[in-house]
């Protein structure tokens, strides 16, 4: 039918036009900023909070039961609604406390070949004195496997390894990092954004099957005078062949 042919295409649509205005939102939150210096410190500015599916249901049952307290003049029923209210204005600010001001800072990535998986180490600073907790990090665009989840102890530190494909050869940025958290309740989500300036070496990929040597090159490196020994426990190097 017309109808259903054209609602994939619609869906599509959406998602694109979803997609954009995400972007469009990442590139004000981070002031065009293609990397940021380290230490990267997330000021209350840039938290963001919105409540989770359960938080959107939990705000409905509050409701409900406060629509049930006034049709049937329930004293208790007001006391438990406000009560739970409460309990929801307090969540979203411990969600936003456990995110605020942390420290982000860049370690090491070691080089990696064309196809391997890079893993970036990136150093989390608390100077709170209360532990953060479930704190995670997902790189953009990345899969689910490519995120951290961890806890930091009060006034110390934590390391999060983020792995993501090198395709390429040549240098590979840090994708961006979305920091995200639901503690304690999971009602309201607090999340950042961050762009570390941070980069991994990716070398070409080695080849399956080496090319044989030029016959010309393999009859000079079979003669010794040519020969130099670089230093023990190397090969040696035919150096009048190598010109060649």
């Amino acid at each position: 039918m017309p109808g259903r042919a054209d609602e994939p295409v619609v869906e599509l649509n959406g998602r694109n036009r979803f997609g954009r205005l995400k972007e469009r939102f990442i590139r004000w939150v981070l002031r065009s900023k293609t990397t940021e210096a380290s230490p990267v410190i997330l000021v209350q500015r840039r938290v963001y909070v919105l409540p989770t599916p359960a938080g959107v249901g939990f705000a409905f049952s509050l409701g409900v039961m406060l629509l049930g307290a006034i049709n049937y003049n329930l004293s208790l029923g007001y006391a438990l609604t406000f009560l739970l209210a409460g309990l929801g204005v307090v969540d979203i600010l411990h969600t936003f406390r456990n995110l605020a001001h942390l420290s982000i800072s860049p370690g090491r990535a070691e080089p990696v070949f064309a196809g391997e998986t890079a893993r970036f180490t990136l150093l989390l600073d608390n100077t709170r004195t209360e532990e953060r907790r479930q704190i995670s990090l997902q790189l953009a665009g990345g899969a689910p496997t490519t995120s951290a989840t961890l806890d930091i102890p009060p006034q110390s530190s934590a390391t999060a390894k983020l792995p993501t494909p090198a395709a390429r050869r040549g240098w590979l940025p840090l994708p961006r990092i979305t920091i995200a958290t639901t503690w304690p309740l999971g009602l309201i989500r607090a999340w950042a954004y961050a762009v570390p300036d941070m980069r991994c070496l990716v070398y070409p990929q080695p080849a399956a099957r080496a090319v044989p040597l030029p016959i010309s090159l393999r009859c000079a490196a079979t003669s010794w005078p040519t020969r130099r020994v670089t230093s023990p426990g190397k090969p040696p190097l035919a150096w009048a062949a190598m010109p060649r």
